[in-house]
C-alpha cells in the first residue's frame, strides 16, 4: 500500500560504548523535545556520563522515546510524518568468545547468535535504523570500529530481517552474501531490508595519531560544531533543494548519498590525512551494504549534527534510495560519460517508464514541453520555472550522446525521450535527491514497494 502515514520511528542501536543513549538525548534536546528534568532518570545519566566504559551495562537506563515534529524533523520537504525516536537496550555479547574493546569484534564473529535476536526486537519497531558507532580515539580504533559494522551489525541487522521460511545459507556470517544470493536486482523475497544511517557518535573524542599532539580536528563552526546545518557541507547533508557541487566520486557506483556519504572527516579545513582512512572505511561499507542510505558524524557533548542524524534517519524512511539503485551496478564508465548517473533498479526503471507513456499522449515517444509541465503539476504541485526544461533536456542529451533528446515532428521544439528522462532521474538520485523520483512516483500511484496500487494509477 502506500507509505503509511504514521510517525517514522527511528531506532538507534550499536555495540556498547558507541553513544546511543547520549545521541538520543542529544537529538531530542536539539529538537526542543527532549525530557527535562525526571529526577532518577537524569541522575543515572550523569553517573553514566563520565564512565564511558559503564555506557552499555545498565540497559534500563535508555532514553525515553521522544517524539520530534515533522517541521523540525524533515523542514526540507512537505511530508508531515513525525518522528519517535527510540533509544534501545544495550546489547553485550553473551559468554564465550565476547566483543573486543568498544565494539570491534573478534574475526570469528561468534556474537551473530546473540545478536540477531536482539535487532530483531529492534527491527520489528523500526522504519529505519540508526546503526552507532563510537568515532572517539584514534583513527585506527575508528576505522577498527566501522569494519566490526559490517563484520557483525550490519549482518546481524540483515538476518534479523529476514522471514522464518528462508533459511540463511551457512555463510560464515560475517560477511555480506548478497553478491552470490542476487540474479536480478530485485532484494531476494525473503529478506524486508530496513534503511540504514551509520552514526559515527562521539566525534569531538577524535584524536590524532601523530606524536606532535596536533589539536585533533573537530568538525563543526569553529571547533564547537553546534550549527546543524552548516550549508555547504559534505558529511551527509542531502543536497536538498540546493544541490551542491558533487566532491570528486571515489566510487564507481555513486550510491544516493554520494555528495556527501563521505562525511567530509577533515572538517573542511585541512588537517588530518588520517581521516582519509575514516572516509576510506565508510565508502567501501557504503559499497558493501547498499541498505546504508547515508553516514553522519557526531556529537553528543557538543550538540553537532545530532538532530541531522534523525533528519537523515527520516529521509531514509520516506524516500529510501536502496529500492530505486540496481543491486550490482554494471561498473561498465562507458555506460555514462559525464556525471554518472546511478544505474536505477528493473523496478524503478518499469515505473518511471510507464509515467513516462502516461504523458506521453500523441505517442511519439518523446515528452514536449507541455507534457512535461503537466508530469510536474501533477507530481510536485507546481509549474516548471522558465529555462528549467530546456537546462534538463541540454545535460540529458549531453550525457546520452545525444539520444535522451529529440527534435518534435513540427521541427522547431524538442522532446525528451525515455532514454533521456531515466537519465534524469538517475542523476537525481546519483545527487542525492531521491525524494524527487519518490514524489513522482508517488503522485502517480506508485506504492513503497514500487507497484502500482491504483489500476493503472491515472486519476486525474
Amino acid at each position: 500500500g502506500m507509505a503509511p502515514r504514521g510517525p517514522v520511528r527511528v531506532a538507534i542501536c550499536g555495540p556498547p560504548g558507541a553513544g546511543k543513549t547520549a545521541l538520543a538525548r542529544a537529538a531530542a534536546s536539539a529538537a526542543g523535545v527532549g525530557p527535562v528534568g525526571h529526577g532518577a532518570d537524569l541522575s543515572i545519566h550523569a553517573r553514566r556520563h563520565h564512565d564511558h566504559h559503564g555506557w552499555g551495562r545498565n540497559a534500563r537506563s535508555t532514553a525515553p522515546p521522544a517524539t520530534i515534529p515533522a517541521h523540525v524533523a524533515g523542514p526540507d520537504d512537505d511530508d508531515d510524518r513525525a518522528v519517535i525516536l527510540l533509544d534501545t537496550p544495550g546489547w553485550a555479547p553473551s559468554s564465550g568468545g565476547g566483543g573486543g574493546a568498544n565494539g570491534t569484534v573478534p574475526v570469528s564473529c561468534p556474537p551473530l547468535a546473540s545478536l540477531v535476536p536482539h535487532l530483531r526486537g529492534v527491527a520489528r519497531d523500526a522504519d529505519v535504523v540508526v546503526l552507532a558507532y563510537d568515532a572517539g580515539g584514534t583513527t585506527r580504533e575508528v576505522t577498527e570500529r566501522i569494519d566490526a559494522l559490517g563484520a557483525l551489525w550490519l549482518p546481524a541487522l540483515r538476518e534479523a530481517l529476514r522471514r522464518p521460511r528462508r533459511r540463511a545459507r551457512a555463510s560464515g556470517g560475517c560477511q555480506p552474501s548478497e553478491r552470490e544470493e542476487e540474479g536480478d536486482d530485485d532484494d531476494d523475497e525473503g529478506t524486508r531490508r530496513i534503511p540504514v544511517v551509520v552514526a559515527g557518535c562521539r566525534r569531538d573524542a577524535r584524536r590524532g595519531e601523530d606524536a606532535s599532539g596536533r589539536t585533533p580536528v573537530t568538525n563543526g563552526a569553529n571547533g564547537n560544531g553546534r550549527s546543524d546545518d552548516d550549508a555547504g557541507r559534505a558529511d551527509g547533508e542531502p543536497s536538498a533543494d540546493k544541490p551542491k557541487k558533487p566532491k570528486p566520486n571515489l566510487k564507481p557506483n555513486p550510491k544516493p548519498a554520494a555528495p556527501g556519504a563521505s562525511n567530509d572527516a577533515n572538517g573542511g579545513d585541512g588537517g588530518g590525512d588520517d581521516d582519509v582512512d575514516v572516509e576510506a572505511a565508510l565508502l567501501a561499507l557504503m559499497d558493501a551494504w547498499r541498505e546504508i542510505e547515508s553516514c553522519v558524524e557526531c556529537s553528543a557533548r557538543t550538540g553537532f549534527n545530532a538532530l541531522k542524524t534523525v533528519r537523515l534517519a527520516r529521509r531514509g524512511a520516506i524516500f529510501p534510495a536502496a529500492p530505486l539503485l540496481r543491486a550490482q551496478p554494471s561498473r561498465d564508465p562507458s555506460s555514462s560519460p559525464g556525471f554518472a548517473a546511478a544505474e536505477l533498479s528493473a523496478r524503478c526503471t518499469r515505473a518511471l517508464a510507464d509515467v513516462f507513456h502516461a504523458h506521453d499522449v500523441d505517442g511519439d515517444g518523446a515528452l514536449a514541453d507541455v507534457d512535461l509541465a503537466r508530469m510536474q503539476r501533477r507530481g510536485f504541485g507546481v509549474a516548471p520555472a522558465p529555462g528549467e526544461l530546456d537546462g534538463l533536456k541540454r545535460t540529458c542529451a549531453d550525457a546520452t550522446n545525444g539520444a535522451g533528446v529529440v527534435t518534435l515532428a513540427d521541427g522547431d521544439r524538442t522532446g525528451l525521450t525515455l532514454r533521456g528522462f531515466l537519465y534524469a532521474h538517475g542523476l537525481f538520485v546519483a545527487k542525492g535527491r531521491a525524494e524527487t523520483t519518490w514524489t513522482l512516483l508517488r503522485a502517480h500511484g506508485y506504492d513503497d514497494n514500487l507497484e502500482a496500487f491504483v489500476e493503472g494509477g491515472e486519476d486525474g
